[in-house]
């Protein structure tokens, strides 16, 4: 849309208008309406501001929008959401849901052309779509820090940006050691690729800190009888019951990363040979899977029963308007952990318990029942047996075989 300005009056009933075209129901967008409202007492002029919204948040909320580790209630979560929509209606016409970091993002006018293009240097690079989608959101977390110190261009970065960020990162205690490493790499490559450019003039990647590595924990593994527990707990006479049992019921079967099962299209099965066809989004690898009558009944019935109306080519949507694809960044971690209370299964506190341990579990069952490690790594498909070998760490019964092997050879 990209009006100069606009009535906020104006800018309400468009938004209202766009989220019931949407399928928002006029219930939920009461709500919308009354943070809105307030806003519009709130403002001195009649008009839409960005930064009279951000001052909005701040007084009446207690929303910092700059703020990368603000922690956020549930209040401030929806008044943060309900201004983001008049804010992205103001700038581009269309609303995305749920947005991450208020209404700062990665779009900026002094700095979205450098963006564009090392993420275009990026994929000319043959980077992966997940390596892809972490870069994008280091950089989100690199720009509230170029606001939060006042950078107001490429040229002008200096070392107090630096220091900004690199002190939110170090103060941001909810993301865990690992994560923040990453940023900073991710952030790190772009500040490189600034300088290798010549738009700075210092390689300020230098100046980033280096977050220690931790140790890997050992993953919880599922034993078949509790995968099959957990499965028997999810309720499918409810339309989301549905979409959740084909999901983990394709984790279980096929081993499949959570990314890779959300991420599924109509033009990924293939019903008459029976198979699941997919580039994998966090290596690019090209895997096919046998689709059992189990798997194809069960994603039948919620696309027969559960899934909402949608021309989306994504299989699994979320069931709240407007009834788009779950994404590949949700980790389905709530509700499994839902499951497994239900399944009346012990969730460890020391060891990794999220969806991700299915895939490990799967692995690692396959392992024990003496499937060759070669046939393993081909059905997840890793891109090097060495990976797969690392599943060998939980499976104490192989190790110990093993360990018994090389005694009878010294």
């Amino acid at each position: 849309m990209s009006e100069a300005t606009i009535p906020i009056k104006e800018l309400m009933e468009k938004t209202e208008q766009w989220l019931l075209g949407q399928g928002y129901k006029k219930s939920t967008l009461g709500f919308y309406r009354a943070t809105w409202n307030r806003f519009l007492s709130y403002s001195a002029s009649p008009a839409y501001s960005r930064e009279t919204a951000e001052q909005f948040l701040l007084q009446y909320f207690g929303v910092d929008v700059h703020a990368i580790d603000q922690t956020l209630d549930g209040r401030m979560r929806h008044a943060r959401r309900h201004m983001n929509a008049l804010d992205e209606i103001f700038r581009t016409g269309t609303v995305c849901r749920r947005k991450v970091y208020g209404v700062a993002s990665i779009d900026d006018d002094c700095f979205d052309k450098f963006f564009s293009d090392y993420l275009s240097y990026c994929k000319m690079q043959n980077f992966s779509r997940s390596w892809m989608d972490n870069t994008i959101a280091a950089l989100r977390l690199f720009l509230l820090a170029v606001h939060s110190s006042n950078t107001q261009n490429i040229k002008s970065i200096n070392a107090e940006t630096i220091n900004c960020f690199s002190t939110a990162m170090s103060n941001a205690s909810e993301i865990c050691m690992n994560v923040r490493r990453a940023r900073c790499r991710q952030v790190g490559a772009y500040l490189h690729w600034l300088y290798d450019h010549k738009y700075t003039d210092l390689d300020y990647s230098l100046q980033l800190p280096n977050f220690k590595r931790t140790a890997p924990q050992i993953p919880q593994v599922w034993s078949p009888e509790e995968i099959d527990k957990i499965l028997a707990v999810i309720d499918t006479a409810n339309p989301v019951g549905r979409r959740n049992y084909a999901i983990f019921l394709l984790l279980a079967r096929t081993g499949l990363r959570i990314s890779d099962v959300l991420g599924l299209k109509f033009s990924n099965i293939n019903w008459k040979e029976n198979c699941i066809s997919l580039s994998q989004q966090k290596t690019g690898n090209a895997l096919s899977l046998p689709l059992s009558k189990e798997l194809g009944m069960a994603i039948i019935s919620y696309l027969q029963d559960g899934r909402p109306q949608s021309s989306s080519a994504f299989i699994f949507l979320s069931h709240n308007a407007p009834f788009q694809p779950l994404g590949e960044h949700n980790n389905f971690n709530p509700e499994f952990h839902k499951y497994l209370r239900r399944a009346g299964i012990a969730i460890p506190t020391k060891r990794h318990t999220g969806v991700h341990t299915i895939r490990h579990s799967f692995a690692t069952n396959m392992l024990r029942k003496g499937t060759p490690v070669q046939d393993v790594s081909q059905i997840l498909g890793h891109s090097n047996i060495s990976v797969t070998e690392t599943y060998l760490r939980v499976d104490i019964e192989h190790m110990r075989l093993c360990s018994l092997s090389l005694e009878g050879l010294l």
